[in-house]
């Protein structure tokens, strides 16, 4: 994470929150940006009073619920005669559509929250709620959740480790993020099976 974090920090020096806004809003359409490290490099920002840790959080959910529902838009239009004509290139086909429809409707909007969590399901979750059907306020309220969640996981534990440790955070912050990323999961998991 380290080479990332230094790749990043131009973008924050030149443009700012308006490099949180859209290297987060992009990513969550699906472009290959750093939307995770750069959230995290801003929380390191914010540690040293550079950024607003309220503001780089407020638009990290903003640029997230916003993306995701333009996805979600994309798949509820489009979505299954998209994958149904070219999912073969992707290795979907109708009959995983149905399992993926199959584990939506077992486990939910839940699966929004946490995957917001997991790079790729992050990217895609909107399109594929969208793609099969799922009820746009419950996604939405779900959608806002996850949001709020993962912002506020990452930009808080960078604003809090940067505070406290300084130059170790970031000599040690590959190590810890897989710690946070290790932990959330752990919890997500106790969460949905005492919920089941």
């Amino acid at each position: 994470m380290i080479p990332l974090l230094e790749a990043v920090k131009p973008w924050i020096n030149h443009y700012g929150y308006w490099a949180v806004f859209f290297c987060v809003f992009f990513e969550s359409l699906g472009f290959p940006l750093p939307g995770e490290t750069l959230i995290v490099a801003a929380g390191l920002y914010a540690a040293h009073g550079t950024l607003d840790p309220l503001g780089i959080v407020f638009l990290t959910v903003t640029a997230t619920f916003i993306a995701n529902n333009v996805s979600y838009v994309v798949g509820y239009y489009c979505g299954r005669s998209f994958l149904v004509k070219y999912g073969k290139y992707i290795f979907i086909n109708e009959r995983r559509l149905f399992v993926l429809e199959d584990f939506v409707n077992a486990y939910g909007n839940k699966i929004t929250v946490v995957a917001r969590f997991i790079l790729g399901l992050r990217q895609f979750n909107g399109f594929i709620m969208g793609t099969v059907r799922v009820p746009w306020v419950g996604f939405a309220v779900y959608n806002m959740l996850g949001a709020v969640l993962w912002a506020g996981w990452w930009i808080g534990i960078a604003y809090y480790l940067g505070k406290k440790f300084g130059g170790v955070f970031i000599e040690h912050s590959f190590l810890i993020g897989l710690g946070a990323a290790a932990l959330f999961i752990i919890m997500a998991w106790h969460f949905f099976k005492k919920h089941q």
